[in-house]
């Protein structure tokens, strides 16, 4: 009685241990699959065939073949399978792998690397496969890289495009030394020719008075005028050449004082009446002489105005040259206008008048002469006085040319260009 009392005891405890041993498991493989499905990718886990025996809830869409998936998404998973089982059985030592699946919901690539971890309990040998969806990654990935491409290629167009600027720089620098050398050259030209010009004016000045001996004939004096009005028209040219010189130097000083404009006209129509007179023109004046006056640069007001009526009068083979004058309260500015009834300026040629060395009539038979400088000096004397100089035309009908200046006119050093 005694043995069959302890083999029943012993049972009991087997028994026990049994129930014991179930209810750990369960909490074990509970356990084991909350594990399972908190990752957040899809992970599979396989026999030592290859063969899927367990799989999370991210993993089934891509490899669990329910009964209730149509025919394609079938298809699909069957493909999934075969490329998983292929990869699973091509891991390298590193344990990682890349395969592209089907997502069943939408028919669209996903790229997965595939992590595979083996493992053995006895006498159970299995792998876990982790598969991280790296599609964004390696969309990103290229992006980069892209990126990373354009951005050598930008630094190569930038350092290209520095070279460039560091070239034209060199040659602007090169261009300033030629462009003041030249300055320097026309400028000591100019003195150099001045010098002797003088000197022929001065003479022909004193046989044409008389200081000498009177002139022996009407021909000699009719000569000796001619080589007067040649030189001064040559003294003139080179005064220009100097006065240009000195403003793409820097180098042109200014003098504000008061000055009174209807004075100012009436001197330079005094100047240019021979002028008018051998034209046959008829010059008006509108000047209020209610003008207030200006407190500006004397000589280079009036050197824009002469150049102004002296081509008014150059380019007008009959009718009239008027000059008139307003005060503009609102800017307290004068606006000066010559108007001439001459041959006008086609209106692709405005734009170049006001260019240094450039005249409309740039052929070598031109009938008017000049070095195409006067306009140019105007145009830069006007910015200096800090006012504008503006020009409207008709071919065949007449030009305007518009000096509007601060009535108080403020110094300014003049720069080069």
């Amino acid at each position: 009685m005694w043995v069959v009392g302890t083999v029943r005891e012993s049972q009991l405890a087997l028994r026990k241990r049994l129930r014991d041993a179930e209810r750990n498991l369960g909490v074990t493989r509970s356990i084991l699959r909350s594990v399972l499905e908190s990752v957040p990718d899809p992970v599979v886990v396989t026999d030592a065939d290859g063969r899927v025996v367990d799989l999370n809830a991210r993993a089934r869409p891509l490899l669990s073949a329910h009964r209730h998936l149509g025919a394609h998404r079938r298809r699909a998973v069957e493909l999934n399978r075969s490329a998983f089982a292929a990869a699973l059985a091509q891991l390298d030592d590193r344990r990682r792998r890349e395969l592209t699946l089907v997502d069943t919901r939408d028919g669209a690539d996903v790229l997965f690397e595939l992590l595979g971890i083996r493992g053995r309990a006895e006498p159970v040998t299995f792998t876990v496969a982790v598969l991280r969806d790296v599609t964004e990654l390696r969309r990103a990935m290229r992006e980069t890289e892209d990126n990373y491409l354009r951005l050598r290629q930008v630094e190569a167009q930038v350092r290209t495009e520095r070279d460039r600027l560091e070239q034209l720089l060199r040659e602007h620098v090169a261009l300033e030394q030629a462009s003041a050398s030249k300055s320097q050259f026309l400028a000591n030209l100019s003195h150099e020719l001045r010098t002797p010009l003088n000197a022929i004016l001065g003479y022909t000045s004193m046989l044409l008075g008389g200081v000498g001996g009177a002139v022996a004939t009407a021909a000699q004096r009719r000569y000796l005028e001619r080589v007067d009005a040649s030189s001064r028209h040559l003294l003139s040219l080179i005064e220009d050449v100097l006065d240009f010189t000195r403003i793409e130097a820097g180098r042109m000083p200014m003098r504000l004082t008061e000055v009174s404009l209807p004075a100012v006209v009436r001197g330079l129509l005094a100047e240019v009446e021979p002028l008018v007179r051998r034209a046959g023109l008829t010059v008006v004046a509108r000047v209020p002489r209610t003008l207030p006056a200006l407190r500006t640069d004397r000589q280079k007001l009036r050197q824009i105005l002469l150049n102004l009526l002296v081509n008014a009068v150059k380019f007008t083979p009959r009718g009239t040259v008027e000059v008139s004058a307003s005060h503009i309260p609102a800017h307290d500015q004068i606006c000066i206008s010559v108007t001439d009834t001459g041959i006008g300026i086609a209106d692709d040629q405005q734009a170049h008048v006001f260019e240094s060395f450039r005249q409309v009539d740039s052929s070598p038979t031109r009938q008017r002469g000049g070095v195409g400088l006067g306009l140019a000096i105007a145009r830069r004397l006007a910015e200096m006085l800090g006012g504008t100089l503006e020009l409207s035309s008709k071919l065949g009908e007449g030009s305007t040319f518009t000096l509007t200046v601060p009535r108080r006119a403020r110094a300014r050093r003049t720069t080069r260009r």
